[in-house]
């Protein structure tokens, strides 16, 4: 296919023209226009036209590539190589290779169009400079207008790649370049990997090493010109890759900067039903299993300072399907703990531009796990990111102008520790805008070690000022971000085990500094999550036999997350609802046990200024699981919820449409746990909370569970629950209007409500520790020190499944007299 700015400029010259004639015969004619335009523009330059013979000895020959050439092989199929010694056979290929030199012209290279049509001959095109790739990088070098096509080449299994064939198919390195593509068309390509005789981490078809200015052309005038214009259009096509041994490939597509390599106009398409499956085995930190990869060179041993990428359009369309899969060794056999399987992985200092795009009925799957997969028996103190991802971008400095769209399609993201469809941390990010519409997705964070960071599970997720794990970043904040998520249902699983925490959501944004001018819009989406059925694992805490075990969890699910200093924002919630199952399976003796959950619409752990929140038509559901006898055990929370023999415990749930409430209260009890794990109770992102200047709608929501056990003990003795419309916990409202209009807090039927116990009239011998089974249905809920300060006004127009106060206290010690309203 032609490229996509050819066909702008003669558009009705293409108009239905593969619906009447053949792909061969449009191709040759394309290539005949695209020469008599090139001869058209170039006045005296002429196009030569060589066609390589089909022959045995073409797989020993490698064909030096010149200037204004057309390169062809057709319908050439070289049956009966010898085996690999696996018993599969390596497919026939031909080697194009062009040397770049200032000091042996040519320095550049342009006008080189490479068809392979027919058959099953591979191409490995290779351009560089003539000192080699360890050598001196010149800014002298160019490649221009070079183009590779695979055009119905077929080559299927038992083909292996040869150990000593590392090559991608197509690799442009050290050179200033501008319009460089690989395309794929009617292809089909199943290629294994069995082994490698070095480490080969370069990509499988297309490779970009060091896009650079051109400082100067073979005329010896001066100029100053960014690499423009890199394709890969992969159109009908089933492209199938088994890597699944060490040392080889996992990416078809990788970009590396060099320090100060800018880079635009780069596009990626997957389109016409295709289909693209990776299967890789993780064999290096920091390893990326990806369709395309953008980072620094990391074999340079530096970081790519002011490297910049713009104007980069990748979209995956059209009914197409891609399968990336990296198998993870066992855990503690190595130090990998830094991993990505994802559509697309951008690292570089700063980008702008950007649109990733996911439409079209178009089937994602992207899975990292364990070859093993367990529950960790214990928890331990580390770090494991190995994230399941769309797109990730971890931008150094500025992301601006980026669209991430996900509409018609379905995903599936299965990961070790994190599973998100769109992540961005950057330190500013401007105009970032993210669309979820009409969409299924399911993301999943298995069981295993995940450490002090916990599970994540979220749709788009956007952090300024966090830490980078290529970047040392400092905080600036974002401005005019819009996200929508819209007419989508989104399933999650997250295994509790081997982990502080779980994180849950659909939107989350944080910074450390400021967001500003920042729209969510959720309408129609459903959350079904579950954090059921694993284990914790305790921390055991000192040297034997003086070891004491702490267990701590805690889980937050929520639909919209806002952490930090929010300026000038909008949330719209409408006729959403959340479903959530909490249960945390408790086996043994902990001297200190403590499990939280914060379940809501919308979870405000930090400031919000000046911004509008309106909540309409939208339900939170608590799925209560039980026992074969229903006797309410884990009904909700930790199970069983406290150990008899603990010397302190917390098993607090608190169920909200608009929450402040976090984990950090439980700190205040656990005063004997290790330092080193408390202060991830009592981080940044859990600062105490201020509304400033805010309106707060809630209209029409409702707050149930999806059954409620015979036995009366579901919410007093097995779990301790604050149910509330609005929990505050160490926060202060000022200048804050609050208007609930037929909202129910806690919707049951009247025979049910006279069986729940613990729901009772406020009195001040009812408000005790809530780990101890007390809990009240309440349209404002506060825990903490909590000010409601001037001109803060709460109106309340229509209430249903209220039990107990309007506005509940409670206390963090067992001293109810602590407490003061």
């Amino acid at each position: 296919m032609p490229p996509a700015s050819f066909v702008a400029l003669y558009p009705k010259c293409f108009a239905n023209f593969r619906s009447t004639v053949g792909h061969v015969t449009f191709t040759l004619l394309w290539w005949l226009l695209f020469s008599a335009v090139i001869v058209f523009i170039h006045g005296a330059t002429t196009m030569s036209f060589i066609e390589i013979p089909c022959d045995v000895n073409m797989i020993n020959i490698t064909t030096t590539m010149a200037s204004n050439t057309t390169y062809l092989i057709t319908n050439c199929t070289l049956d009966g190589l010898p085996p690999t010694f696996d018993g599969g056979w390596m497919p026939p290929i031909h080697r194009f290779e062009a040397m770049l030199s200032t000091v042996a012209p040519p320095s550049s290279l342009m006008n080189v169009r490479i068809m392979v049509q027919g058959g099953n001959v591979l191409p490995i095109i290779k351009i560089w400079p003539a000192v080699g790739i360890a050598g001196p990088v010149s800014t002298l070098l160019s490649v221009i207008n070079v183009s590779v096509e695979l055009v119905n080449i077929s080559v299927e299994w038992p083909a292996t790649i040869a150990p000593n064939v590392v090559d991608s198919i197509f690799a442009v390195l050290f050179a200033y370049m501008r319009n460089i593509s690989l395309t794929l068309r009617d292809c089909s390509l199943e290629l294994h990997y069995p082994s490698s005789l070095v480490m080969n981490s370069n990509p499988i078809l297309l490779w970009i090493l060091g896009p650079l200015l051109l400082l100067s052309d073979d005329s010896g005038t001066t100029i100053n010109m960014t690499s423009s214009g890199v394709s890969l259009f992969v159109a009908a096509s089933r492209v199938v890759i088994h890597s699944q041994r060490n040392t080889t490939p996992s990416r078809l597509f990788l970009l590396e900067m060099l320090a100060g390599g800018v880079l635009t106009n780069v596009t990626i398409l997957v389109t016409q039903q295709s289909t693209v499956t990776i299967l890789a085995s993780i064999w290096f930190h920091l390893q990326t299993v990806a369709v395309m990869g953008v980072q620094y060179q990391r074999n340079a041993g530096f970081i790519a300072a002011d490297s910049q990428m713009s104007h980069v359009n990748f979209r995956v369309s059209d009914r197409s399907i891609i399968t990336l899969v990296g198998i993870l060794p066992l855990e503690g056999t190595t130090p990998i703990n830094d991993t990505d399987v994802t559509l697309m992985c951008m690292q570089v200092s700063s980008c702008s531009d950007i649109y990733v795009g996911v439409e079209g009925a178009s089937f994602l799957n992207m899975t990292l796990v364990r070859s093993t997969v367990g529950e960790a028996s214990l928890m331990a103190m580390t770090v494991r990111r190995h994230r399941a991802t769309i797109a990730r971008f971890d931008v150094a400095q500025t992301a601006q102008h980026v669209r991430l769209v996900c509409r018609n399609s379905t995903t599936l993201l299965r990961a070790a520790t994190k599973a998100i469809l769109f992540a961005i941390s950057a330190q500013f990010m401007v105009d970032v805008n993210a669309t979820i519409s009409h969409a299924v997705t399911t993301q999943e964070a298995t069981a295993g070690l995940a450490g002090q960071q916990g599970k994540v599970a979220t749709c788009v997720t956007l952090s300024s000022g966090v830490t980078s794990t290529e970047f040392g970043s400092t905080p600036i904040g974002i401005q005019g971000s819009v996200i929508h998520v819209e007419h989508t249902r989104i399933h999650v699983v997250v295994a509790a085990d081997g982990a502080l925490n779980s994180a849950i959501s659909t939107v989350y944004l944080a910074s450390d500094n400021v967001f500003t001018e920042t729209g969510i819009f959720v309408d129609n989406v459903t959350m079904v999550s579950s954090v059921v059925g694993s284990t914790l694992s305790p921390f055991m805490f000192g040297a034997a036999p003086l070891s004491i075990s702490v267990l701590l969890f805690t889980s937050t699910c929520t639909l919209v997350w806002l952490s930090g200093n929010v300026t000038a924002a909008a949330v719209d919630v409408q006729q959403s609802r959340l479903e959530t199952a909490q249960q945390f399976l408790v086996v043994g003796f902990s001297a200190t046990q403590l499990t939280a959950s914060v379940v809501s619409i919308l979870f405000v752990p930090g400031a919000v200024a000046s911004s509008t929140i309106v909540i309409t038509d939208c339900n939170v559901v608590m799925t209560v699981v039980t026992g074969a006898e229903d006797d309410g055990r884990g009904a909700f929370g930790a199970n069983p919820p406290l150990p008899a023999g603990s010397t302190q415990g917390w098993n607090g749930n608190m169920v909200n449409i608009i929450a402040t409430m976090t984990q950090r209260a439980a700190s205040k009890m656990i005063n004997a746990a290790p330092s080193v794990l408390t202060a991830f109770l009592s981080s940044a992102s859990n600062a105490t909370s201020l509304f400033d200047r805010v309106l707060i709608v809630m209209s029409r929501v409702v707050i149930s569970p999806s059954t409620l056990p015979k036995n009366p003990s579901f919410l007093g003795q097995s779990v301790s629950v604050i149910v509330s419309m609005l929990g505050l916990a160490d926060t202060t409202l000022r200048n804050v209007v609050v208007n609930m209009t037929n909202v129910s807090v806690f919707s049951t039927t009247a025979t049910e409500l006279g069986a729940v116990s613990d729901m009772r009239s406020c009195t001040r011998q009812n408000i005790t520790a809530l780990g101890f089974g007390h809990g009240f249905a309440s349209l404002i809920s506060i825990l903490g020190q909590c000010t409601m300060a001037s001109n803060t006004t709460v109106v309340v127009n229509g209430a249903a499944g209220v039990m107990g106060p309007a506005i509940s206290g409670y206390s963090v010690t067992q001293n109810a007299a602590a407490l003061t309203l």
